[in-house]
Parts: C-alpha cells; sequence; structure tokens
C-alpha cells in the first residue's frame, strides 16, 4: 500500500512515546491503538504480523517494537525517496533510545551505521549537524568501551571536536559535548599508559583545557 510507511511511521513514533511516557501513558496508549487500526486497514492485502490488539505493552516491548517499524519504514523508503532522510532520522533516535535501555552491541554498531548516513544529508551549514556529529561521536566512545578499538575513540575525538565546532552558542549542551571530549581525550591517555606508550603532550594540554 502507497501509504504504508507513513502509517507505519506514525505507529513507530507512537511506541517510542509510549516507551518513553511510561508513568503517564493513557494518551499514548490511545495513540497507539489508533495508529494500529490504522494500519490493520491500509494493510488488508498485506496484513500485519505483529502483536495486532495488544494495548497495554510492557515499556521494553513498546521500545523493541518502535525500532523494528523504524526499520521498515527505511526499508520502504530507500534513496533516493524524498523521506528517506527522515525515515533514517528516526530510525537513528530509536536506536539511540534502545541502545541506551539494553547495551546491545549489535543496536550500538546498527547505530553508528546509520549516524553515518545521517551525517551525509547533514553537510557543513546544516542547523543539525553539530547533535549528529555529538551522536556519532558518542556511540564510536562507547563502540571503544565495549570492544577497546583504539581507532574508534580516536574518530571519536575527532568527531566530539568537531561537534564542539560546530555547536551554536545559544543552543544548550556545549558544556556536555566539552565533557565528553575531555572524557574521550582521558581515555585516550590512559590507553597510552597501559600500552606503555608515551602520552601525547597534546592530549594532555586539551583535556586540561576542556576540563
Amino acid at each position: 500500500h502507497p501509504s504504508r510507511y507513513i502509517i507505519l511511521h506514525n505507529l513507530g513514533y507512537a511506541l517510542l512515546d509510549y516507551y518513553l511516557q511510561y508513568d503517564s501513558q493513557e494518551d499514548v496508549q490511545e495513540t497507539v491503538k489508533i495508529s494500529r487500526e490504522e494500519f490493520n486497514v491500509q494493510s488488508l492485502v498485506e496484513p500485519v504480523q505483529s502483536r495486532p490488539r495488544k494495548y497495554h505493552l510492557s515499556n521494553e516491548d513498546a521500545l523493541q517494537e518502535a525500532v523494528l517499524h523504524c526499520r521498515e519504514v527505511l526499508t520502504l523508503c530507500p534513496k533516493p525517496h524524498p523521506d528517506h532522510y527522515h525515515a533514517l532520522n528516526s530510525l537513528t533516535n530509536a536506536l539511540d533510545y534502545c541502545y541506551r535501555h539494553f547495551q546491545d552491541d549489535a543496536i550500538l554498531e546498527e547505530s553508528i551505521t546509520a549516524y553515518r548516513e545521517l551525517l551525509v544529508y547533514r553537510p557543513e551549514g546544516h542547523s543539525d549537524r553539530y547533535i549528529t556529529l555529538y551522536n556519532l561521536g558518542n556511540a564510536l566512545k562507547d563502540y571503544h568501551l565495549q570492544s577497546r578499538n583504539e581507532a574508534a575513540l580516536r574518530e571519536a575525538i575527532t568527531i566530539l571536536r568537531d561537534a564542539c565546532a560546530y555547536w551554536p552558542m545559544r543552543v544548550p549542551g556545549l558544556e556536555v559535548c566539552r565533557g565528553n571530549l575531555a572524557g574521550a581525550l582521558g581515555r585516550l591517555n590512559a590507553t597510552s599508559w597501559a600500552q606503555r606508550r608515551e602520552p601525547d603532550e597534546c592530549v594532555l594540554d586539551e583535556m586540561i583545557n576542556k576540563s
């Protein structure tokens, strides 16, 4: 159905709202219910295979289902579909919450891939480039924690530097970004000590300046 991806997108975001507002969810529950019913009507040719009439989802179920729907929306909007960018942005948001909740390495790697692609759609001059750089840098930093991959840590530092440079002065969060950069620099310094290498004096200086 030509509207399938739109309805899936709405359902995915309703489920994500359900996850984020788990303690006050009556309105969100109703939105999920309406979105499911609309999806079932539009899916008469392709019947929905997910939990069709279970509206009292657990917190984790809602989050996992939101990610599944966002993945399908992206599949239904391949390049050069005009909504590919928006579908990709929705998926990165859902994956970010999913990784924070489950700490799953596969989700983290999928997030990194999605952020890299999203960054292509947000070149220099794009108003949201800084936040994508920030998210990608943090994801790579987390990946280093999981894998001890020094290349990922060095890339995270480069990207977080760029995020700080692009961060609009009047937008809150720059100090947090600088703090994350300082943390990544500290990890790189600790890695040098652990491998009995001389720490980079430039790294030490930058740590002091960012802290």
